[in-house]
């Protein structure tokens, strides 16, 4: 079997993770977990990924999350069972609009956690847990708030490459 999508996670706030297409309109995921320093607190809480389509066709994406071993004060904690509902985003436009749709939680799978199903009706698809929060986002909200004149816009610290 050819695959028909490809999964791309390397652009800012991407999520990483490990893939494989299991069948024709399958895609098996596996989020890495977010760690705290010196610590066993490890949790998957979110995910941001896009979904290349060879093909698109309208038929629909079934994108299953694998679950994940998630801790919490040293005592395992199932990752998105206890959860009633969770919703997700995509967008077809490459995050300039977004659609709302509800997981499917599989809370007897041993393998599965939760099934996302989106559409394959455009050649790249956005897929994340909340819409995400761009660097254009940013500089629309500091070109709004400059004009203020109780807003003070101050550098407090620069990155090892000496950038603000």
């Amino acid at each position: 079997m050819a695959p028909e999508y490809y999964i791309e996670n390397a652009f800012n706030n991407g999520s990483l993770l490990d893939w494989h297409q299991s069948a024709a309109d399958t895609i098996c995921l596996k989020l890495a977990m977010d760690r705290e320093r010196f610590s066993p607190n490890a949790q998957v809480t979110h995910f941001h990924f896009r979904i290349h389509v060879r093909q698109p066709s309208g038929q629909q994406i079934r994108l299953e999350i694998g679950h994940s071993g998630n801790c919490w004060n040293n005592r395992p904690e199932p990752c998105w069972i206890r959860q009633e509902r969770i919703a997700f985003r995509y967008s077809m436009d490459n995050g300039l609009t977004w659609q709302e749709a509800d997981a499917e939680i599989l809370r007897d799978d041993p393998a599965v956690a939760m099934v996302l199903t989106v559409p394959a009706e455009s050649p790249c698809i956005t897929v994340a847990r909340l819409v995400p929060y761009t660097e254009k986002d940013l500089a629309g909200l500091l070109g709004d708030i400059t004009a203020c004149p109780d807003v003070t816009l101050e550098e407090i610290g620069t990155t090892l490459q000496n950038r603000p």
